[in-house]
């Protein structure tokens, strides 16, 4: 069963997930101005929770908070590397861990300029190959908001089934907005590509 100490043996680890067109690997500070590149454009970040970072200070903030929610294993945030710039793209990670139930929620982001390529679909499911058979986890859920097609194609894509409608789950920028929830099980994947 998922535990603290899978999480941070995971953690101390430094994992990286190879896939043929990416490789991903935890976070590190240096990544600011990589992430800051992507955080900054309204496009990317229409869809999630947060405002377009405006400058490299909201970066820097974004990445000084997650490093406390890792200490305290709250999130596990990786990194997205194209593999034929070596460029920062975007990340994917876990979040919302239930120890006790073996489960947590996915999340992911992206680059505006490398969404023609299924580049999001390659890393989520190398992710939930990752979660299921190095962290033990039985259960990996994903939210996206209804208007968010793209998001809900990557998920269908790696395998996860909706299951249904959370009505007004959240308050964003200025109005309550619904989500889909999906999920997938450790005895539903069973045929991991990348681990």
């Amino acid at each position: 069963m998922f535990s603290q100490d899978i999480l941070k043996s995971v953690i101390q680890s430094k994992p990286v997930i190879h896939t043929p067109d990416v490789y991903i690997r935890m976070v590190e500070k240096t990544d600011n101005e990589a992430i800051f590149e992507y955080a900054s454009d309204p496009d990317v970040s229409k869809y999630h929770s947060w405002d377009p970072h405006q400058s490299l200070q909201d970066t820097h903030g974004f990445l000084s908070r997650y490093s406390e929610f890792l200490k305290k294993l709250q999130k596990l945030e990786f990194g997205i590397i194209l593999k034929e710039k070596d460029t920062f793209i975007g990340m994917c990670g876990f979040h919302d861990f239930s120890f006790d139930h073996s489960r947590c929620e996915i999340r992911y982001v992206l680059s505006a300029k490398y969404r023609e390529r299924d580049l999001l679909t390659e890393s989520v499911s190398a992710l939930i190959d990752f979660g299921f058979a190095k962290m033990d986890l039985n259960r990996i859920e994903a939210k996206t908001r209804i208007e968010d097609i793209a998001s809900q194609r990557v998920l269908k894509n790696v395998g996860m089934i909706e299951e249904g409608l959370i009505r007004e789950r959240m308050f964003l920028k200025g109005h309550f907005t619904d989500f889909k929830l999906y999920s997938i099980l450790k005895r539903e994947h069973h045929r991991p590509k990348y681990n």
